[in-house]
């Protein structure tokens, strides 16, 4: 896993990093993502200085991070949800068949 350097751009000031080798892409992509968020702000916003686009930017993306991350959580929640009405419901199903339900041990869960 060798470090490789890169050059990304953003707001026309380039920026040199060290990346993994396999991540390269992944971090021209971000860069590339940021930059369009900083450069968005200041087209709309020209009276402002760079560092306000770049702190305007930073709260788009912690926003849209905090909401994919509220989304995930939520999603994780409902999963569990799911599953546990589930077995409740199976293990219904499996008292009404005669057929003796069983949780699995350390032993049967390897």
């Amino acid at each position: 896993m060798a470090n490789k350097s890169i050059k990304v751009t953003i707001m026309g000031r380039e920026y040199p990093l060290r990346v993994r080798e396999e991540d390269e892409a992944l971090t021209r992509e971000i860069a590339s993502y940021v930059n369009g968020k900083m450069e968005s702000f200041r087209e709309s916003h020209s009276d402002q200085p760079p560092l306000t686009a770049a702190i305007i930017a930073a709260l788009a993306l912690a926003e849209e991070l905090y909401s994919v991350q509220r989304q995930k959580e939520q999603a994780l929640n409902s999963v569990d949800q799911n599953i546990e009405r589930l077995t409740r419901a199976l293990e219904q199903s499996l008292k009404g068949s005669g057929i003796p339900s069983q949780k699995p041990t350390d032993r049967q869960a390897d």
